[in-house]
């Protein structure tokens, strides 16, 4: 295992850059990595998935591929109707529930993470049941329990060992999501943007063997572009983002793609600092 290919910078986004902080660093410390081998210590993790990608997933169909700034897949979604490993006992599981997968690779068997069981929102709103608050098992690179993802009034917390290692908050638009460790550093963020742009003389571009470079239909377009700041564990940030704008009755403005280009604003902090972006 190895970092990201292709993760080696930072694009210009529709918020601030996200900057290293003392939490950070103590992340690389800290056994609570879902798969450390993929942390990136000294770079910020970048990650695409464009809105033909999102549309798709939320309506259930994959794999789909998830972009770096190369615009190289650097990793693979899919939603299984049932874990590796052992069965699930969540009360949630049942007809028409699936995990989110993610992989290197679109036909592995043995996924980085996964989190589960979902019951899909749909690309334009309202499906995932209301009521009860969920909760969504994590599990590791091997199935193994990591785990769980909770929703905690507006938004939704990691839980790991019985203590809360991040929580995701959803902008009152549904339109973009922030994400704060344990001290309340904002320390990855997630928005449409109008279109994958890559700046070739900006980035060292770095493929996965044998990796094939997406079609036109995937690479162009609007996308979802999620940030993770340095030393993080950024897969465990993409996968509870990424679940939560899949079974998000209120991001339905996301994944319709009504989000383009309106960004939160930055009423009430910054990636690095505290508190949330809107």
């Amino acid at each position: 295992g190895g970092a990201f290919p292709g993760s080696a910078g930072s694009l210009d986004a529709p918020f601030p850059r996200v900057q290293k902080t003392d939490s950070s660093l103590e992340a690389t410390r800290l056994p609570d990595a879902i798969c450390p081998a993929l942390i990136l210590p000294h770079a910020e993790a970048q990650f695409c998935l464009t809105l033909e990608s999102l549309r798709r997933l939320s309506a259930g169909k994959c794999p789909v591929q998830i972009l770096g700034p190369s615009r190289k897949p650097l990793l693979h979604a899919r939603l299984p109707p049932s874990p590796p490993g052992a069965a699930s006992s969540n009360p949630g599981a049942g007809p028409g529930s699936c995990w989110l997968e993610l992989s290197t690779t679109a036909t592995t068997k043995y996924p980085h993470a996964c989190v589960g069981p979902l019951r899909l929102a749909g690309p334009e709103g309202g499906g995932a049941p209301t009521g009860r608050p969920q909760s969504l098992e994590i599990r590791g690179p091997r199935g193994d329990n990591y785990g769980t993802l909770e929703q905690s009034g507006s938004g939704w917390r990691a839980m790991h060992q019985g203590r809360m290692v991040l929580f995701v908050n959803i902008a009152p638009q549904g339109n973009a999501l922030s994400a704060t460790s344990v001290s309340g550093s904002i320390v990855a963020t997630a928005s449409l943007v109008p279109a994958v742009d890559v700046d070739q003389s900006r980035w060292q571009l770095e493929a996965s063997s044998g990796s094939a470079r997406p079609s036109s239909a995937e690479a162009d377009g609007p996308a979802l572009r999620l940030q993770v700041q340095p030393g993080v564990d950024a897969l465990l940030y993409l996968l509870c983002m990424l679940a939560v704008v899949l079974v998000g009755p209120e991001l339905a403005a996301l994944r319709s793609g009504e989000g383009v280009g309106r960004f939160a604003g930055a009423s009430g902090g910054t990636p690095g600092g505290t508190g949330r972006l809107w």
